[in-house]
């Protein structure tokens, strides 16, 4: 049996085309959206698309069939997986990419992705294993106890996808995907992280939310990971001209995005001058330790979020030299204040 999604809106551009918002339950605390782009008659659309697939939970796959369901039985739209002219994946995390597998018992509809997204999808394993190894590294780098870094690595042993899938388009920013779909590489959050522009509506995926910041790793981690590039893809985003609506992956749209930017290049000063505050008051910690007087006492999974976030904000500090690295026990960085003076006009 199909279950409904707990959302669906509509959003119709200057051109007419049709950009339906499902948010279903990626994962029991973390609902997601997912987008369904049609052109064309209602009664016979000329494109049919589906953007990002939730995660592999099949209760997150039935909200999917309910939301094409109900956009039949509402709006008359004539959709349904098997009909799909196109699925669109945003970048090559779980609660987007997750669903793939249920998804392709039945549609064939070609894949897009970035290229960087498109090595993850062809050979998970792989890439999960290189991730693992990678990770591993960056743990040690940042302080964490032995005890608690192969606590958490053991959580991350699954591949993000089972086994490898064809993406038949990689996305390129020079061409319009399908002819009307104008794409932008946002890194930071992801490395093959994509925005969509569809006349004045933009969907930024991870990039730009209503009421955070997403999750960020260090560069060190994966080439394209980071604040530095989280910033220049905010960058991107603020210039492309005629956005007059932002519809994020999770949350609600945006229809201010000038605003939005600014809140979150605020928001990321203030930590930034936090970091660089407690390495003055206490110079010679680690990353681990700064982030435990940060945020201390929080749940493992925050835990590590907010960790990452930690080591991409000192990173980005001292690749201007705000801060210095210095190597301690085990590998372990620690930091001091450098000679730059910190100019954080981002």
């Amino acid at each position: 049996m199909t279950a409904f999604p707990p959302s669906v809106r509509r959003t119709v551009t200057h051109s007419g085309t049709r950009i339906y918002t499902l948010e279903v339950d990626a994962y029991r605390s973390l609902p997601v959206n997912v987008f369904v782009i049609l052109r064309g008659p209602v009664s016979q659309p000329t494109y049919r698309a589906l953007v990002d697939t939730g995660s592999e939970r099949p209760a997150c796959f039935q909200q999917i069939l309910g939301g094409l369901d109900h956009l039949h039985s509402t709006y008359g739209e004539q959709v349904g997986l098997e009909a799909l002219d196109r699925i669109i994946l945003t970048h090559e995390h779980p609660d987007h990419i997750g669903g793939l597998p249920l998804l392709q018992r039945h549609t064939r509809a070609p894949l897009a992705a970035h290229p960087l997204a498109a090595e993850s999808l062809r050979d998970p394993l792989d890439a999960q294993q290189r991730s693992l190894s990678v990770q591993q590294e960056v743990y040690r780098w940042v302080g964490l106890p032995e005890e608690m870094s192969a606590a958490w690595l053991a959580t991350q042993k699954r591949p993000v996808i089972p086994a490898g899938v064809t993406v038949a388009t990689e996305l390129s920013l020079q061409e319009l995907l399908d002819g009307f779909i104008q794409v932008i590489h946002v890194p930071g959050h992801a490395a093959g992280q994509v925005a969509l522009g569809i006349d004045e509506v933009l969907l930024t995926a991870d990039h730009l939310l209503p009421g955070s910041l997403p999750p960020l790793w260090p560069e060190r981690l994966r080439p394209f990971l980071g604040l530095n590039h989280y910033l220049r893809s905010l960058r991107a985003v603020e210039q492309r001209p005629g956005i007059r609506q932002v519809l994020p992956s999770h949350g609600l749209p945006i229809d201010r995005p000038d605003q939005r930017v600014e809140a979150v290049r605020q928001k990321v000063i203030g930590k930034l001058e936090r970091v660089i505050e407690q390495v003055g008051t206490a110079p010679g910690r680690t990353i681990f330790e700064i982030a435990q007087v940060l945020y201390p006492d929080q749940p493992a999974p925050r835990a590590r979020l907010l960790l990452s976030q930690t080591a991409a904000l000192v990173e980005y500090l001292a690749e201007r030299n705000v801060l210095t690295e210095a190597r301690g026990k085990q590998g372990a960085a620690t930091w001091t204040l450098g000679e730059q003076t910190a100019e954080l006009g981002v």
